[in-house]
């Protein structure tokens, strides 16, 4: 008995008549009464009583049909399995991006239209502090990385993709004086307590905010308070101060906390996709591919 066989006969069933049956399979009748006929003499039963002007199941054919359509959605979805089925040579790609840099809103457009494009690449996300995202980049712990080209210490091993230029925000409580506004100058926030993420997990954003200090003679109150993204969420909820970062996307969706930009800080900062030179697995082409189509529409948007 073959697949053919059960769609032959629910066909012939559902439609009523063997020469309807034979004009939906694109199949002679004399083909499919045959058929019909060798498949009976296999199961040793009659499944249809034929007559003149109709078809009538048997008991057998009632059972034979009922256990042909469920053979039938099954071989479906195993067909459909076996196309969505990673093969043998799937290739496991490992992508870094930091956490104060935010996930950006192409990101998850990017992986989906990657798995979708591209099935047998499997996408793994890590999480690491942009320090830690050179090491790993360089030690082949990571296949790429979204990154500030700040952290790029020995740029000559990479390939890079720009991006998008990176842009400096406040993080302050939904109730502060600032919070409103679409922007404000660092000299804003010179009566403000500054809290930072600790210069070795985000040493760029330190040195940037120190180095104004310094270069304008800003009376600016900074303190390395928070040794993880998270914490330094947790304070500014609490009270503590401000926080500064490089997305907008930590302002939160419960309104508690506002994420303004900063103007005229960190000019001419990119944040790109970088592989090593020698890196030559094709998912990191493939995923390229996917990213600039997808940049290009946010960028649109």
């Amino acid at each position: 008995m073959q697949i053919q066989d059960l769609k032959n006969y629910v066909a012939i069933v559902d439609a009523g008549s063997i020469l309807k049956a034979s004009e939906q399979l694109y199949t002679a009748q004399s083909t499919l009464s045959r058929r019909l006929a060798l498949l009976e003499s296999k199961l040793g039963y009659t499944l249809l009583q034929r007559s003149t002007h109709s078809l009538v199941m048997t008991p057998h054919g009632r059972v034979f049909y009922d256990y042909a359509k469920i053979l039938l959605a099954d071989y479906m979805h195993m067909l459909s399995a076996l196309d969505h089925c990673v093969p043998d040579t799937a290739e496991h790609l490992t992508i870094g991006y930091n956490p104060i840099s935010g996930q950006p809103p192409f990101l998850i457009r990017t992986l989906q239209a990657l798995a979708e494009a591209y099935p047998n690449i499997y996408a793994e996300i890590r999480c690491l502090y942009s320090p830690d995202l050179n090491t790993a980049l360089e030690d082949g712990r990571l296949d790429c990385a979204l990154i500030s080209t700040w952290y790029l210490n020995n740029p000559a091993l990479f390939e890079t993709e720009p991006l998008h230029p990176i842009h400096y925000y406040a993080l302050l409580p939904a109730a502060h004086r600032l919070a409103k506004r679409s922007s404000v100058r660092i000299q804003d926030l010179v009566k403000e307590q500054i809290l930072l993420i600790d210069q070795v997990r985000s040493p760029a954003i330190y040195r940037l905010i120190q180095g104004i200090r310094e270069r304008e003679n800003l009376p600016l109150q900074i303190q390395e308070a928070a040794n993880s993204l998270e914490s330094l969420l947790i304070l500014i909820r609490s009270g503590k101060g401000i926080g500064i970062v490089t997305s907008a996307s930590h302002g939160s969706k419960k309104g508690d906390i506002a994420a303004v930009r900063i103007e005229g800080i960190g000019k001419n900062v990119l944040r790109v996709l970088a592989w090593r030179k020698d890196n030559l697995k094709p998912g990191i082409r493939m995923l390229l591919e996917v990213l600039r189509q997808e940049v290009r529409k946010n960028q649109e948007d």
